[in-house]
């Protein structure tokens, strides 16, 4: 499995490993696994930061693929980190745009994760962008 590692200040770093894409995800072409566009990129693009207030970290998730991606979040050298964490989630297909006669074709919804700590998983959307809160105080 990919393993991708981002520098987070003041923690060691986010390490974020994809699930294995199941036997005929991959289109045939050279694309990318889990059915998108190719390219040398990864599935999944992640960053990270601590908001100094509240302690907080805050993830950023993008998953390009036309598949879900299942990702393990591993975040060492923090520690509390809550259990519950809130977020929003924005998927749409690439060529999906907001109109007069369909206003909210794009648009953000509300989640909540109850598994979040120092190691979880989470299953990312197709084509969408996360953004999660993780409370630490």
């Amino acid at each position: 499995m990919p393993t991708q590692t981002v520098s987070i200040p003041g923690l060691h770093g986010l390490r974020h490993q994809l699930a294995p894409v199941p036997p005929g995800a991959a289109p045939a072409g050279g694309a990318a696994k889990g059915g998108g566009p190719a390219g040398p990129f990864d599935a999944v693009n992640a960053t990270a930061s601590r908001e100094n207030a509240s302690g907080d970290i805050i993830l950023k998730l993008v998953n390009v693929q036309s598949a879900p991606q299942v990702i393990k979040i591993e975040l060492q050298g923090a520690s509390g980190i809550a259990k519950e964490a809130k977020g929003e989630v924005l998927r749409a297909e690439p060529a999906a745009l907001n109109s007069v006669a369909e206003p909210v074709s794009v648009s953000r919804r509300p989640i909540t994760l109850t598994n979040a700590g120092p190691s979880f998983t989470h299953e990312l959307p197709q084509h969408s962008v996360t953004v999660l809160r993780l409370k630490t105080r």
